[in-house]
């Protein structure tokens, strides 16, 4: 356990010295986003997503496993240890700079600090969802274009096939109301964490890439239906 310990240390070391650039960058435009008015705001929480985003597939690539040059493997680290490390990393550079961020807009808006853990928290969780599937992404390729077009790709196919499909069921993309969206949103967002966490695990525990991109296929499959079903529910 020790000298697991101390591997998942010295490669955290490693990752910190290598992306620190980014994890400032990420950390100032949190910060931007929380303090600056309206539309400069606005652009600073775009950026902070791209930048995000980034730094998340930045990580992942620095000990790629889906690489044909896996030297991480000689290294004395467990799979399990190596992502934890990589969890750990996302956490301290996204998710408590997303906090501090949070904290910081309250007190600037002069909200009450028991009144700011919640937004907080729902900031985290915002954070959190779009960061797994873009982990699981990363873990299926070995460069940021891979990973965009594999990203992007299946976005696209999602809102190509809803397009088709709602007006054959009769239902336009704005005849949800309020209360349908939030339980499907929130539908989604358990469908995501649940199949990029299986993603990671067959990318790094067992290693079977093949099944672990049959998991994001078929979890992307999968969120295509459930917002098909939420609408032919209507």
């Amino acid at each position: 356990m020790n000298s697991q310990f101390t591997a998942m240390r010295a490669v955290f070391i490693k990752d910190v010295r290598l992306l620190w650039p980014f994890i400032l960058l990420c950390t100032s435009l949190f910060l931007a986003r929380a303090l600056l008015p309206g539309e400069s705001g606005q652009l600073a929480g775009t950026l902070s997503t791209i930048a995000n985003l980034i730094l998340i597939v930045a990580v992942i690539h620095l000990d790629a496993p889906s690489s044909l040059h896996l030297d991480w493997l000689t290294r004395p680290i467990a799979p399990t240890a190596l992502l934890a490390e990589k969890l750990a990393f996302l956490l301290i550079a996204l998710l408590l700079p997303s906090m501090a961020g949070g904290l910081v807009h309250g007190l600037a808006m002069d909200i009450p600090p028991a009144m700011i853990l919640p937004s907080s928290s729902t900031a985290v969780f915002m954070t959190l969802v779009p960061a797994l599937p873009v982990m699981a992404a990363a873990a299926l390729t070995t460069r940021l274009i891979s990973t965009a077009v594999l990203f992007l790709g299946a976005a696209a196919v999602n809102a190509v096939v809803l397009s088709v499909a709602l007006p054959f069921m009769g239902h336009a993309a704005d005849s949800m109301d309020e209360e349908a969206i939030q339980h499907m949103t929130h539908t989604l967002a358990i469908l995501a964490i649940a199949g990029s966490t299986l993603v990671l695990w067959l990318q790094y525990v067992p290693r079977r890439t093949r099944a672990a991109r049959v998991a994001f296929g078929g979890t992307a499959l999968m969120a295509i239906l459930v917002q098909i079903g939420f609408a032919s529910s209507l």
